[in-house]
């Protein structure tokens, strides 16, 4: 996977399984020695697919206000804070495998959200 993105031209093939293993619940259950290639894997994704960080970023949406009714009546008010925290996760990993200050523009939505 590492050398196949490399290639821009095959984007198509590989951005869109990476992106749902990225945002799949058992991401970072992977061994520690795995993480480094995924840290090149999704630094090619980013840097190939202008929408993906934004994408990423939506899925991590502003936390309701204290007071404010839940959203989903089937959903508890401690699952909607795990989720929102494996999401801040995967974004924190996205951050770190970018370059220095590749996301400073973005630095504002992150910190909205």
């Amino acid at each position: 996977l590492m050398s196949l993105t490399e290639y821009p031209h095959t984007l198509k093939a590989w951005s869109k399984p990476c992106m749902d293993l990225l945002v799949d619940p058992a991401f970072f259950e992977m061994r520690r020695a795995h993480l480094p290639k995924w840290k090149g894997v999704v630094d090619d994704l980013r840097t190939y697919d202008k929408a993906a960080f934004p994408d990423l970023l939506a899925r991590v949406i502003i936390a309701p206000r204290a007071g404010a009714a839940i959203t989903n009546l089937f959903t508890s008010r401690e699952h909607e804070i795990a989720q929102q925290t494996a999401l801040l996760k995967r974004l924190a990993f996205v951050v770190y495998c970018g370059s220095v200050d590749q996301y400073l523009r973005a630095l504002p939505s992150v910190q909205e959200r």
